[in-house]
């Protein structure tokens, strides 16, 4: 009797979901998952409005090219959050980090059920990462601390000081290296010893690092969005530039100037970034530094490279108020398909 629940209360759960789904081609999909096992994919997080509470969820299942929005909404019966941030996926778990309602919920991914929330009074978390110690680290732009989050215990085990407004994090050499955006102010890189919680070194490079990528087991590419300054002078801004650091000494190796304001950053398993700038997607050759300028063209949001399919998906959030686009590029940049999604579609996450 038990199991024909679980099966039947899944099946209603499936079926809400197909409501939402839609293609390139706004064909309605029939059920791919006919089990509890969901197929893998991509999950898509949204913010929706600021202050409107609408943030949400979409899972992209690229084998059967379907997109299936308001995911979390279907699951639960309730609205994600206000502002979604970030996600992460660590084991079967999927990490939904929710900005402005100073919370991270998680699901399980194997059947999309509701697991825990994680609550973060006041701290107005950006980003999480899960470091090879098997702890969650998470960004806090409130009061320019890192939280260490137990997966275990389910609590937070310690609280780590770094610059003002840390961003996006990266793991390498048994340290977390920390973007420091500083509200446009930063210029920074805190290193964190994972062992002991404790900030081990600062590494200066550009203004507002937002982005950080692992290249490989000694290398890692920052990406800094520049300074505005006064909003009404273009003239005292300062361009966007991206960093090559070594981990194991925090020299920085190398640098390229990219100009403008460039503001999100995907890798793929060849040293190559992928870097929107606001008219366009540039690709760079970390190992050369040749850059290939607007090998996508078009004003995008979010970017993550799929490197089991060798595909690039990039989010267009349009005007933050209506629904925004995914487009699914080939590795040589051509498009090959274009979903719609929900408002202001932000970070990915993948499921192998």
């Amino acid at each position: 009797m038990k199991a024909m629940s679980l099966k039947l209360c899944f099946a209603i759960v499936c079926s809400a979901i197909m409501f939402t789904a839609c293609s390139d081609d706004d064909s309605t999909p029939t059920d791919p998952t006919p089990t509890r096992d969901i197929p893998p994919g991509v999950y898509i997080i949204h913010e929706g409005g600021f202050g409107s509470n609408n943030a949400s969820l979409s899972y992209y299942i690229p084998d059967s090219n379907k997109v299936y929005n308001d995911v979390y909404k279907n699951i639960t019966g309730e609205s994600l959050g206000d502002v979604g941030q970030d996600i992460v996926i660590h084991g079967d778990l999927v990490y939904l980090v929710v900005n402005n309602s100073n919370k991270i919920e998680v699901l399980n991914h194997s059947d999309w059920t509701h697991s825990h929330t994680i609550e973060l009074p006041n701290a107005q978390p950006r980003y999480m990462y899960f470091a090879r110690n098997d702890l969650g680290y998470i960004t806090n732009s409130a009061d320019g601390t890192v939280s260490v989050y137990d997966p275990a215990s389910k609590t937070i085990t310690a609280t780590v000081p770094v610059g003002n407004n840390p961003e996006d994090m990266e793991y390498s050499q048994s340290h977390v290296f920390v973007a420091n955006g500083g509200f446009g102010s930063g210029n920074t890189v805190s290193v964190i010893n994972i062992g002991s919680n404790t900030v081990e070194a600062t590494i200066t490079v550009g203004d507002y690092p937002q982005a950080i990528e692992y290249l490989s087991t000694s290398k890692i590419a920052v990406l800094c969005t520049g300074a505005y300054g006064d909003f009404n002078d273009p003239n005292d801004d300062t361009p966007g530039y991206l960093y090559i650091i070594n981990t194991q000494t925090y020299a920085v190796e190398d640098s390229m100037e990219l100009g403008g304001h460039p503001t999100h950053m995907t890798a793929d398993l060849g040293r190559n970034v992928y870097i929107s700038d606001g008219t366009g997607i540039d690709k760079v050759n970390t190992t050369t530094m040749q850059r290939t300028q607007n090998f996508v063209n078009g004003t995008f949001y979010g970017l993550k490279y799929d490197s089991q399919r060798n595909r690039l998906y990039a989010t267009d959030a349009k005007d933050f108020q209506q629904d925004g686009d995914l487009y699914v590029y080939s590795s040589a940049g051509s498009l090959l398909f274009k979903y719609t999604l929900g408002i202001a579609p932000r970070a990915m996450a993948i499921v192998e």
